[in-house]
């Protein structure tokens, strides 16, 4: 009796070790000090500080978030081309001044800067210039089947009839100031690369102020990553998603930047073709090849403007322009399914690509849980059968 009291108090122990280390591991949450900026860029961003970092405290951390909030606002506001806001000379007021030397803050006029070495790096497949031809087709998607076949192919043609300007943005600097002039024809657009700017300039404010574990989200677009404290070799575990399936697989990063671009948020199925947001300054239409094409980079300005370029590319092209231009790192859902995957610096783990996370996790603890539930069963039969004989 002794002998099998001894063996279900064993196996009981182990059971229940084996419970609380599976909740424990779900439940345990890292500490950050939280910085949530609403309705910046058409979104939300999302900046973290581990308070397990040796260079933090709660004052420095009250005072670096409202810091880097402020920036972001304020970037938010100087390349918004659809609101004006008072004493700004942001791009809506360039787009409605048009051969106007307009006077600008050195933080817009430094993401003007870029925008244009990005157009020249990208022989002209990232092009902030072609606003007029995103509207028409932002149009097109906000009136979805409401717009006649007939009309809609209209449409398109008018489309293809707008030029893109060449040249048409003229930027210049004299005695500490800055200034911008745009051609008729040409409306700026920088959706595509705002958000990666300032998530960049906000990388290096963390790293002036001595942090080592942050986190930085520019909605799931747009997202930094410094060290993890929380895992071992300090790295974060991100989530690739397959727009086919529910999961795909993971990336261990660190001291780096991703960036997604997909049609699989913004689009409008209209008479048979899939229309979404990113425009081909070279067709001035939106190009089906791909879904989604994730790049990893230490820029993530550049990999902003690189995903928008690199989405409007044939595939030959793509794969043949990242070749030339060093980029060595993403992955490209094709609109076929097929995957063209290149990570060369960074651990790629590909997960289940069919299950639900929840439920698989859920499965392995049954399968687990009924090993043990065998084990012990036989173990007290046993311990049963030598009890009968004693």
């Amino acid at each position: 009796m002794i002998f099998r009291r001894t063996i279900l108090i064993i196996l009981m122990t182990i059971v229940s070790v084996f419970s609380v280390s599976s909740i424990k591991a779900e439940t345990i949450s890292p500490s950050y000090y939280r910085k949530v900026i609403q309705n910046v860029f058409s979104t939300t961003n999302i900046y973290e500080i581990s308070k397990h970092d040796p260079n933090i405290d709660d004052a420095k951390a009250n005072q670096y978030l409202n810091e880097v909030a402020d920036l972001t606002i304020k970037i938010s506001k100087l390349t918004d081309n659809f609101k004006e806001y008072k004493g700004i000379n942001n791009v809506y007021y360039i787009n409605n001044n048009v051969g106007k030397n307009i006077e600008i803050d050195k933080l817009l006029y430094d993401v003007l800067v870029l925008a244009e070495q990005y157009k020249e790096l990208t022989n002209g497949y990232f092009d902030i210039s072609i606003g007029k031809i995103i509207d028409e087709w932002k149009a097109i998607m906000d009136s979805g089947e409401e717009i006649s076949k007939n009309d809609f192919e209209q449409k398109v043609t008018e489309i293809k009839q707008i030029p893109v300007i060449n040249n048409g943005i003229e930027l210049t600097k004299d005695d500490s100031k800055y200034y911008v002039k745009i051609k008729e024809g040409v409306k700026i657009d920088l959706g595509a690369i705002a958000k990666g700017y300032a998530v960049g300039l906000v990388d290096k404010y963390f790293k002036d102020k001595g942090l080592t574990y942050y986190r930085i989200e520019g909605s799931s677009s747009s997202l930094v990553y410094g060290e993890n404290y929380y895992r071992d070799e300090n790295m974060f575990h991100i989530g690739i998603t397959n727009p086919f399936v529910y999961d795909y697989g993971y990336l261990r990063v660190k001291n780096v930047s991703m960036t997604t671009s997909g049609d699989t948020e913004q689009n409008e199925l209209i008479h048979g073709k899939l229309i979404h947001h990113l425009i081909s300054p070279k067709t001035k239409q939106p190009e089906n090849n791909y879904r989604l094409l994730t790049i990893i980079n230490d820029d993530p300005a550049l990999a902003d403007a690189l995903t928008t370029a690199m989405f409007a590319m044939d595939e030959e092209t793509l794969i043949k322009w990242a070749n030339d231009n060093g980029i060595k790192d993403y992955i490209v859902f094709k609109s076929n399914k097929e995957i063209i995957s290149n990570f060369n610096n960074y651990e790629f783990v590909l997960t289940s690509n069919e299950e639900d996370p929840i439920k698989a996790t859920l499965k392995d603890w049954l399968i687990v849980s009924g090993i043990v539930v065998f084990v012990a069963g036989a173990i007290y039969l046993i311990a049963r059968k030598k009890e009968i004989k004693e």
